[in-house]
């Protein structure tokens, strides 16, 4: 501190010279001016004891600024103090104070960011409980739409959370009264509008939240606000990832991270690594994927953020456990799950264990897969997140049916029916039957599998087929949001200047899109034309007829969940059932016994005659594996380009293969 301010300066000199010292840090990101500014304010409040309405201004200040040096270092103890803060200026400010209703909006807004980092709930119930008070206090106040919009995005959140419905007709609803209220010159019209589309983005009606996204976009340019218009970009690219518009998803995310990066904000830099990544991802281009995964989980391991990191740990291992290394995966995985585990995140700490259990499975190692979702369910269970619950109790089945323990998966199957069919979940409740009746065929329970597969047609039709699992649960997706579970933060200002900016959480899901009656019958007309030559195509591979059923089952399930995403239907059944089949050969899952009856083909059809009709069978099932599989490809219409992207060979190993199996064909046709 300068000299000339040590002979015991008044609480208006501390103000001015903390003004001074954040108006420096604004100018040149410099934290020694944070810190010397949040100095000032300190010795303020220790001299203010003795007027309580002017304390919980300063304290309401002194959060502000807390918060904007955990915006920049990510320390945890900052936002924790930033929250008391707040809590202790709400408590004493008098009801009558007209900051006081920014300060209650600050305060939710902390608790609200508070959750996103620990998964407690109890943050996120205390977050909508202060909202509610701050909509009540700021009546006919012009920061009403930033209590309502800030009220929204946490609705929005527990509904992602828990999937109760009321939050998100509540959310909707509080989300349509803040655009209302934002006049057009309100600084926080462009918040309210970037709030509302993330809740319809929610809601399935993706649609209706590009545009305001978009309308978002346009404000926060037209303002300079470009952390902002960062924002508005990222949350553009996430919600057309759902809508399927998978290269101007990319094209919005990479606009955003030039954004972050010409800021600074290496967090916002961090998240949009991972978003590209995670579309990277749902368009097929896995080792892209992977880069940028890498180098998001570089950059957040760069700021020491522990919860981030072991979000881009788990992102990253999700990548490679659908690239085939399951190894990697496993690794990064159990990674994660330290970091949760050590950071106290519970949910984290589920996800994680839920993950590793569906990796082993892929991996063979079935019970270490049964252990690990066993953990899981006992989390999931204790915390509340019943959709993942239910996802974990279906997934044992899944992992039991692969040792063979037939009615101890039916048992899983049946209570996470119960539980989704309790919640009113219709998509996740097709899912289970979809699974419940691969089941029963196995154990040759014909007529109660096909009843099964009848009531999941019947649930994913009315739960819209392409909608997000009634709003995209995200129950049946358990590793972490590409966003790491935080996306953009809320921002909270100072009580004495302007309205705190309300930012709404972008989390990249890989939920399903809602569509139109158009799609739905592209789909079902796809299903019919193609389930007969896959079941075939995997035949060739080397698959029995009731195995091949099965996967094309499977298969079929995936591409409803992921259609809107799917640009050459054709070619990605066949990848996806391809990679199912030789998981299947190389894990300890039985194959599925043989049977006449699939719901896949006409009843008419003898399974015997049918493989049998197909002379070529005998002659592929001379050849070694990877021959096979290019004939398969190659009998299938392929290209030797097509098949080297496919198997990720090169077009000479392609030829190769093709050359001698043909040779070798010519050879057995001749001794013949």
């Amino acid at each position: 501190m300068n000299s000339h301010h040590d002979s015991d300066p008044s609480i208006e000199d501390l103000l001015r010279l903390s003004e001074e010292s954040r108006a420096r840090f604004e100018d040149n990101q410099d934290l020694g001016n944070l810190d010397q500014a949040m100095e000032y304010l300190e010795q303020a409040c220790a001299r203010s004891s003795d007027d309580p309405a002017l304390l919980g201004r300063l304290r309401a200040d002194l959060a502000a600024l807390l918060w904007v040096r955990f915006t920049f270092t990510n320390y945890p103890g900052d936002l924790d103090r930033a929250t008391r803060e707040l809590q202790a200026a709400a408590e004493t400010s008098p009801q009558d104070d007209p900051i006081r209703g920014t300060t209650l909006v600050n305060l939710a807004n902390a608790l609200r960011a508070r959750f996103a980092r620990s998964g407690a709930l109890a943050d996120l119930d205390a977050a909508i409980n202060v909202g509610r008070q701050a909509v009540t206090a700021t009546a006919g106040d012009p920061t009403r739409a930033a209590a309502l919009a800030s009220l929204a995005d946490a609705l929005r959140a527990r509904f992602a959370r828990s999937g109760a419905l009321a939050d998100l007709d509540a959310a909707i609803n509080v989300g349509r009264q803040a655009v209302a209220a934002a006049t057009d010159d309100d600084p926080n019209r462009a918040i309210a509008l970037s709030n509302l589309g993330s809740v319809l983005r929610e809601a399935g009606q993706l649609q209706d939240a590009i545009s305001y996204h978009q309308r978002a976009l346009e404000l926060f340019t037209a303002t300079g606000d470009r952390h902002g218009e960062a924002r508005a970009l990222s949350n553009l690219g996430s919600v057309l990832r759902e809508a399927g518009q998978l290269q101007d998803a990319i094209s919005y995310h990479q606009q955003a991270l030039e954004l972050f990066t010409a800021t600074g904000d290496r967090h916002g830099e961090a998240r949009a690594l991972s978003n590209l990544g995670s579309v990277l991802r749902e368009a097929g281009q896995l080792q892209d994927a992977i880069s940028y995964h890498q180098r998001a989980l570089e950059l957040f391991t760069a700021t020491g953020d522990p919860h981030d990191q072991a979000r881009a740990l788990s992102n990253l291992g999700s990548v490679l456990r659908e690239a085939g290394q399951l190894q990697d995966a496993i690794s990064y995985h159990q990674r994660a799950l330290e970091l949760f585990t050590m950071t106290g995140d519970r949910h984290g700490e589920a996800r994680a264990l839920s993950n590793l259990g569906s990796v082993l499975r892929e991996a063979g190692q079935l019970q270490d897969a049964i252990s690990y979702h066993q953990r899981a369910l006992e989390l999931f269970t204790m915390i509340g997140d019943r959709h993942s619950e239910g996802a974990v109790l279906n997934d044992l089945g899944t992992t039991y049916r692969g040792l063979g323990r037939m009615q101890d998966a039916v048992s899983y199957h049946e209570r996470a029916l119960q539980l989704f069919t309790m919640i009113g979940d219709r998509h996740s409740e097709g899912v289970v039957l979809n699974d419940l009746g691969n089941t029963y065929r196995i154990l040759g329970r014909h007529d109660e599998a096909l009843r099964a597969f009848e009531q999941a047609g019947a649930q994913f039709e009315s739960a819209g087929a392409f909608h997000a699992a009634d709003v995209a649960r995200k129950a049946s997706r358990t590793d972490a949001p590409a966003t790491g579970q935080r996306g953009d933060r809320a921002k909270i200002n100072k009580p004495t200047s302007r309205p705190p900016d309300i930012t709404s959480l972008s989390d990249a899901r890989g939920s399903l899109a809602a569509s139109s009656t158009e799609r739905h019958d592209e789909f079902s007309q796809f299903y019919r034309d193609s389930v007969p030559a896959l079941v075939t195509f995997l035949v060739w591979q080397g698959a029995g007829f009731a195995d091949a059923a099965d996967i094309v089952q499977e298969t079929m399930i995936d591409a409803l969940r992921s259609w809107p995403n799917i640009t050459d239907p054709r070619t990605w059944v066949r990848r996806v059932a391809s990679r199912k089949y030789a998981r299947r050969i190389t894990t300890s899952e039985p194959p599925a016994r043989e049977v006449s009856n699939s719901p896949l083909v006409p009843t008419d059809v003898d399974v015997a005659e049918w493989e049998q009709r197909q002379d070529v069978l005998r002659l592929l099932a001379e050849l070694p594996t990877r021959q096979r599989q290019v004939m398969a490809w190659t009998l299938d219409g392929y290209t030797t380009a097509e098949i080297a992207q496919e198997l990720k060979l090169s077009p000479e190993a392609v030829r190769a293969s093709l050359a001698k199996a043909r040779s070798t064909l010519v050879r057995l046709l001749d001794r013949e």
